[in-house]
């Protein structure tokens, strides 16, 4: 999963309000709003970079432990594949 790489569903739309983000979803009408942390992840999910690697770069933003932002963007990722919203692209190769 952490070198697995993820996209935006082109139907989703997202903006940040303050410290929060706000996901429409066009072909459902639905809403639905992320925290901070969420919102940093969903810019940084570009289709080129892999869940490891977007982590990387988030760390030195939260004063968490890796392993507790690694399992939230875990959580985060695995809820927003349910729904949908995020879409797999391909594992990076090492």
């Amino acid at each position: 999963m952490m070198e697995q790489i993820w996209r935006l569903e082109p139907k989703i739309r997202f903006r940040r309000v303050f410290d929060e983000g706000v996901l429409i979803h066009q072909d459902r009408a639905e809403v639905m709003v992320i925290n901070e942390v969420g919102l940093t992840f969903l810019e940084l999910c570009d289709g080129q970079r892999s869940v490891a690697q977007i982590i990387h770069r988030m760390k030195p933003q939260y004063a968490v432990s890796e392993n507790e932002l690694v399992r939230d963007i875990r959580s985060f990722v695995a809820e927003l594949a349910d729904e949908g919203i995020l879409l797999s692209g391909e594992a990076v190769q090492r």
